[in-house]
């Protein structure tokens, strides 16, 4: 590790690519650093998960100014101090990635709450490629905005039978998987 004392940090450019790609808490570290730090921080081959994004509105709403986080590059204006704020964390998409691959190789079904289901298409783009199964997805709650669009994105994925319904408030997830017939 390194340890390092500064009266006051300053903006820098700072490039996080190489030969493993960027680091998400390199890149959260970075920007929670550099939302007090005096100028502007500019970060290049930033990492894109969803947990960076979260991380920059929880910044913003405490009075940093953080924009790009989701892309490759994001910059950070220092402000003198932050204050206090409310902001309920996302869901973890690793957590429901593992019960939609534990319902794959059981051939069961699996409900997951409380889940972002864009944070899933990626997991379910992987399940599709992987074959020997038939996938069926249907999104509920906040999360499935419009019926149409996150069909067009999980059909984009190779989910080939997917539907969205809006029933209520809470965000439910639910997969079913069979063997796929020959």
């Amino acid at each position: 590790y390194v340890e390092a004392r500064a009266k006051r940090l300053r903006g820098a450019r700072i490039y996080l690519g190489g030969a493993h790609g960027s680091s998400v808490l390199g890149t959260e570290h970075i920007m929670m650093a550099a939302a007090l730090a005096e100028g502007k921080t500019i970060i290049d081959c930033a990492a894109c998960e969803p947990e960076v994004e979260d991380v920059a509105q929880f910044l913003n709403r405490m009075g940093a100014t953080v924009t790009g986080a989701g892309t490759p590059r994001i910059t950070i204006t220092g402000v003198p101090n932050l204050c206090g704020a409310t902001h309920d964390i996302i869901p973890d998409r690793i957590e429901a990635g593992t019960f939609v691959f534990a319902a794959a190789m059981t051939g069961g079904d699996v409900v997951i709450e409380d889940v972002r289901p864009d944070h899933l298409f990626s997991v379910l783009d992987v399940l599709a490629r992987a074959g020997g199964t038939e996938i069926q997805v249907r999104f509920e709650g906040e999360a499935a905005a419009t019926e149409g669009r996150i069909r067009e994105v999980v059909a984009g994925c190779g989910v080939e039978d997917a539907s969205v319904v809006r029933i209520g408030r809470a965000d439910v997830f639910q997969l079913k998987i069979a063997p796929a017939t020959k």
